[in-house]
């Protein structure tokens, strides 16, 4: 695994346990999990990156951030920025076309594509194995019990 599939797969540790622990009860945290979290742009948070064996890898990480679309797409959007940072500009990313409306083609000649090779979080959960529907809380069935899978922290 590269350096940089490191750092990504670190990250993507690292914000999917975020929400959980955010979710604790400030009483019932452990201590070790309250006193290393800080905020990344503050002079600690900096520091550490500067002093980072891995800061060689984080531009690549961080210039693929993307904020989520809502509450219910930790998952899916962490992944979006792990699977760009790792497969790059690779030709054979999906297109994302999410953000180019109808009045933007008018004028292109025919043909041309202005959708960039990425992934997003809408094409991360058409990959996957839920729904939209369950992401969002829709029950499904295992092991022939009907049960509720949500993402969406309350």
């Amino acid at each position: 695994m590269s350096a940089l599939a490191r750092v990504a797969f670190a990250f993507f540790l690292g914000v999917a346990q975020l929400p959980a622990a955010l979710a604790q009860d400030s009483a019932t945290a452990p201590a070790a999990v309250a006193s290393d979290l800080l905020p990344f742009a503050s002079d600690e948070g900096l520091a550490r990156l500067s002093r980072s064996d891995a800061r060689v890898n984080f531009p690549a990480l961080a210039n693929q951030f993307e904020a989520e679309y809502n509450g219910a797409f930790c998952g899916p959007t962490s992944a979006a920025i792990v699977l760009n940072a790792v497969k790059g500009r690779s030709p054979d990313l999906p297109r994302d076309k999410s953000r180019i409306r109808a009045d933007d083609l008018k004028y292109l000649p025919a043909g041309v594509d202005p959708g960039l090779p990425r992934f997003t979080q809408d094409n991360v959960l058409d990959k996957g194995p839920k729904t939209r529907a369950q992401v969002f809380g829709e029950p499904v069935t295992i092991g022939g019990k009907q049960v509720q899978v949500s993402s969406f922290m309350e």
